[in-house]
């Protein structure tokens, strides 16, 4: 029977294997990061002393309190520039225009199949004409919500580490993938630290 492989092992391997080669120092610390399904967190690490300097996770509420505050003010900008009203308005109509109506549908019956193939095109356009404001309002853009599963939460954890750092005096870091691939969410961490001033 073939073993199952465990992805979790092989990540160990890779992590080792950078270990091996990243080590953090005082001056330059090692800058640690682990993802799961849920949350994604990052410390800087002395190795010289096993210890973290600073430290910043998803699990924290402060650090996703003020995106989604834009997020809120995003998505009103958004519904202010949808349509304010999708729903199709029903026109009242007078006894003589109703008259006028009836009598034109008899016209309409004695005609034939080519005038219901036309009432039939005019229904389709109105239609079309109703539903068009509804697509507009769904393709408006709305921001996505900052979480730990996603990468704009990843980029709200790369800025916070990296003001945090900023802040005990640390400027360059070494970086510590943690056997993950360079991709997503570990890459977007990445850059939004680079963004707001860390080198590595």
């Amino acid at each position: 029977m073939i073993q199952r492989t465990n992805k979790n092992e092989i990540r160990g391997r890779i992590h080792k294997r950078i270990r091996s080669k990243v080590r953090g120092t005082p001056q330059r610390p090692r800058l640690a990061v682990f993802r799961s399904l849920s949350h994604i967190y990052a410390q800087l690490i002395d190795d010289s002393k096993g210890q973290t300097l600073v430290a910043a996770a998803s699990s924290e509420e402060a650090v996703f309190k003020g995106a989604s505050e834009k997020a809120e003010h995003s998505e009103k900008k958004a519904s202010v520039s949808a349509p304010p009203d999708t729903a199709p308005l029903k026109a009242e109509k007078p006894a003589k225009a109703e008259k006028a109506e009836k009598t034109e549908k008899s016209a309409k019956a004695e005609k034939g199949e080519r005038a219901d193939k036309a009432e039939k095109s005019e229904k389709g356009d109105k239609k079309v004409a109703e539903k068009a404001p509804e697509k507009a309002a769904k393709k408006a853009p709305v921001a996505t919500k900052a979480a730990g599963g996603n990468v704009a939460g990843a980029k709200l954890i790369g800025k916070a580490i990296a003001v945090r750092a900023k802040e005990k005096g640390i400027k360059q870091v070494v970086f510590d993938r943690g056997g993950y691939i360079y991709h997503g969410r570990v890459k977007a961490l990445a850059d939004a630290a680079r963004e707001a001033g860390l080198e590595f």
